[in-house]
């Protein structure tokens, strides 16, 4: 693999960043669709569907992508025995799935989650088709297509398909069936670009290449999975599917920064990383770089949801998921430090240290287990509290790792947090006094008062950015405004030539 310029990084970047805020924008559209057609417990129900079928689509390909991504030279048979793998797992998988379903329906009380969980398990086997053709193009640094199948069959399945069942009274079935077509397109669309050899190939040394590398990935993923839902199943547990569906909504929210930019760049960072994994001062270069930009659009936007959290759920979805507001307000505080240790796994996994972080991840999933099984005295609200203490912890352990792999020190991981401080302190100060205003001038009018916020917050950024001299907000945040504001320059300079010219 050739080392990819720092064009081809920011370009790649750039499409992944569409992929993403074009797939969650369509989302967050049919979220607001569903929650005002659904009331919560179906979507309760749903995120307990969504909990077992992410977890089991983990071993479905056995970390088969990640490794073929990581490694530095593969050959046909690598492919071969990719997808033997993937293909393998996917049926053994769907088959537990499958067997299981009673228990985990009866676990719960829920009789249609049998059915449900039975119908969505066939997509792991569409999943396992296109795992080595994915690879290999996030490989090749081509998230141009990766962006244009991914966004094409998630219109058409998950957001068409469904919306038009959903018209037709099958409630929460839509949904889960715009999923498996998503799915069915993908894998389609994925065959066609890139061919990949479907033959299947056994040789005890490729598996074993694959599986050392990718075991450790899945094994990583499965807990990562596990932290991130041992929330919902804990309060489906102890409480009941409305708290499920109040907290699904405030998690999901604080999902939108973090998952997009995050999905944006994680996978772009991880191709590209792989590619300089043993150049340890370009991996830093970009690593602190990184988080300086990222929290330099989080932070200040976290500080924004946190206080408007009540404008947002009440705008968006309406007075009944007021139970939603405070437990979402934790949840962006959780999502400060969410955002930074979520960089630090493509620099551990490029550089092959996949279980170092595998034993980070396994206390990480520990403090949360624990931690909700006490909060949930205290409802939906004490599990987001737990939330917050558990990302805290990971967000210093994950941070030691990269440090040392990187012969950096604390000063530079927490230099690079300095501008998202800086701006987020103005975007506190001025957004608390915007909410006292309108709470004093302003009775009721949430979806008003929504827009109002968003537009100061925006403006406050933006004027941030300008105005802070480069010492306070670093040379990164400064050079996308320059190079924004050159544009606009030459964009407005060429209108009026041809203007003039036409006159």
């Amino acid at each position: 693999m050739e080392n990819p310029s720092n064009k081809t990084l920011v370009k790649n970047i750039n499409w992944n960043f569409i992929k993403v805020m074009s797939v969650t924008v369509l989302g967050f559209v049919n979220t607001i669709f569903f929650a005002r057609l659904l009331p919560p417990e179906e979507f309760g129900l749903l995120s307990i569907v969504l909990v077992f079928i992410g977890l089991a689509n983990i071993f479905s390909t056995m970390g088969v992508g990640p490794a073929i991504i990581q490694k530095k030279f593969i050959t046909q048979e690598h492919t071969r025995a990719g997808f033997t793998i993937s293909l393998s797992m996917a049926v053994i998988v769907c088959i537990i799935m499958w067997s299981i379903s009673p228990i985990v329906s009866n676990y719960f009380h829920q009789e249609r989650l049998e059915a449900l969980l039975r119908l969505v398990a066939v997509q792991f086997i569409f999943f396992a088709i296109s795992t080595v053709s994915v690879s290999l193009l996030m490989r090749e640094l081509n998230y141009k297509k990766i962006f244009l199948i991914d966004f094409s069959s998630y219109l058409i399945g998950s957001s068409m398909i469904s919306i038009i069942l959903a018209y037709n009274g099958l409630g929460v079935w839509s949904i889960v069936i715009g999923n498996l077509c998503t799915a069915l397109i993908s894998s389609f669309l994925y065959y066609i670009v890139v061919k990949p050899p479907l033959r299947p190939i056994y040789k005890k040394d490729i598996f074993w290449d694959l599986i050392n590398f990718g075991g450790g990935v899945s094994l990583n993923t499965f807990l990562n999975y596990i932290a991130n839902n041992i929330d919902y199943l804990i309060i489906g547990r102890y409480l009941n599917a409305n708290s499920v569906g109040l907290y699904n909504r405030a998690f999901q929210l604080m999902r939108l920064p973090l998952g997009t930019i995050s999905g944006a760049l994680s996978n772009v960072l991880f191709s590209s990383y792989s590619r300089i994994q043993e150049e340890k001062q370009k991996l830093a270069e970009l690593y602190f770089s990184s988080i300086s930009s990222v929290n330099t659009l989080t932070f200040p936007l976290f500080i924004g949801m946190c206080i408007s959290a009540k404008y947002i759920i009440y705008g968006l979805y309406g007075a009944e998921w007021e139970g939603a507001v405070k437990a979402f307000q934790y949840l962006c505080v959780a999502g400060v430090f969410k955002v930074i240790f979520n960089l630090a796994g493509p620099i551990v996994k490029a550089t092959g240290h996949v279980y170092v972080e595998v034993r980070k991840q396994f206390i990480y999933c520990l403090v949360l287990i624990f931690g909700c099984l006490i909060g949930v005295k205290y409802g939906i609200t004490g599990v987001a509290c737990v939330v917050i203490l558990a990302s805290m912890y990971l967000y210093f352990a994950m941070a030691k790792v990269v440090l040392k792999i990187l012969n950096s020190r604390w000063k530079q991981f927490f230099y690079a947090h300095i501008p998202g401080i800086v701006i987020g302190s103005i975007i506190y100060f001025i957004n608390n006094l915007a909410v006292l205003t309108l709470e004093r001038y302003i009775s009721g009018m949430y979806v008003a008062k929504l827009i109002i916020v968003l537009f100061i917050l925006g403006i406050t950024y933006l004027l941030s950015l300008v105005i802070l001299p480069k010492a306070l907000i670093g040379e990164v945040p400064k050079k996308v405004v320059s190079k924004m504001f050159r544009k606009s320059y030459v964009s407005s300079k060429q209108i009026l030539n041809q203007k003039y010219r036409s006159n």
